[in-house]
């Protein structure tokens, strides 16, 4: 029986027999390979299997031009292929990132040089053909498989679907983060994320021996409101009222929502009782004016009921939360932290 010997295809000359027989095949060769034919080429059909399977890929030499590409990469750099072939890949990227993607290819082509096999990967900016803006993939690589010593294959993929799809899928944990931690109709924070920060702030109290204040805030009359006018109405005013509070407070002070018509805040700057009714007169004072709505031609008015609890800590979350809503209607403390209330009934 006749046996089929491999053919060695390592390091081989690219004579005119082999070339002629690929011509024979079909099969496309790189020009760069043509003009390079009396030098040793490792004739593995690595380019051949590049350009049929439509991988944008290209040879860039040490000067940093192209010296052959697929036609899959001149299309992404919106050529043909004659245009690209002695072109230095920097411009032809046409990339807002000149800085970063010459860096890269400036270590990609030294490390072939000295024959180090260091892959990268990086992400650039680029403006498509109509002018709008592209991120483009570009991996970089030594390659032995080419006649020229010290010689980099560039892969460039246009990757803009990637990563919109990315930072959607981002966005929507984001979103889903937030939905857990916030309150769908004012965007405050929710009940779980208050305690989170109380729970933040009482062992902070702890280690430094400070207080921090704590307030409990109910807007009255929101339910006649809601009543008379309807639940979008009664909703647009506590969106009102929630913004006029936090525009009275710090930018370190926290606001949450804690039920249909209370709201919370966690300040833990205010260190003294005397402090802490300055501010809890601020807060009465942002809900003296009317509200306005869209829903409704009337000027609506609401009260404040304000209790204020200097924390110390530590101390359960909970039981912290009740003190609080105790010096809201007046009584006194279950502990021995220092609490009052104030009230502005105009509702």
């Amino acid at each position: 029986m006749a046996m089929l010997r491999r053919r060695d295809t390592s390091m081989t000359r690219p004579d005119d027999h082999t070339v002629g027989l690929l011509d024979d095949l079909a099969v496309p060769i790189p020009a760069a390979l043509r003009e390079h034919a009396e030098q040793p080429v490792v004739r593995d059909g690595v380019w051949t299997a590049l350009e049929i399977a439509g991988v944008p890929a290209s040879v860039v030499g040490t000067d940093g031009n192209v010296a052959w590409c697929t036609e899959a990469f001149a299309s992404t750099v919106l050529r043909q292929p004659d245009q690209v072939i002695g072109q230095p890949l920097v411009d032809l990227l046409a990339s807002t990132d000149r800085r970063t993607l010459s860096a890269s290819l400036s270590t990609a082509l030294s490390n072939a040089i000295v024959g180090i096999s260091n892959p990268q990967r990086i992400e650039i900016s680029a403006r498509g053909e109509d002018g709008s803006r592209q991120t483009l993939g570009v991996s970089l690589s030594l390659t032995n498989a080419w006649p020229t010593k010290g010689s980099a294959v560039v892969i460039v993929q246009d990757i803009t679907p990637e990563i919109r799809a990315r930072r959607e899928r981002q966005r929507s944990t984001l979103d889903l983060m937030k939905m857990s931690t916030c309150d769908a109709l004012t965007g405050l924070p929710n009940r779980d994320k208050l305690k989170s920060f109380l729970g933040s702030s009482l062992r902070r109290a702890e280690r430094e021996s400070v207080p921090f204040a704590v307030m409990i805030c109910e807007v009255t009359g929101v339910g006649a409101i809601r009543d008379e006018h309807g639940h979008a109405v009664a909703d647009e005013v506590i969106v009102a009222a929630s913004s006029r509070l936090s525009a009275r407070l710090r930018p370190e002070d926290v606001v949450a929502r804690l039920s249909a018509e209370q709201f919370v805040i966690v300040a833990e700057s205010l260190r003294s009782a005397d402090q802490s009714l300055i501010v809890a007169n601020r807060l009465i004072a942002a809900l003296t004016e009317p509200i306005a709505t869209a829903e409704s031609a009337a000027e609506l008015t609401v009260g404040l009921n304000v209790g204020v609890l200097m924390a110390y800590g530590p101390e359960d979350i909970e039981d912290l939360l009740r003190d609080a809503d105790r010096a809201m209607i007046g009584a006194e403390p279950g502990s021995a932290n220092t609490a009052f209330h104030l009230k502005l009934n105009q509702a």
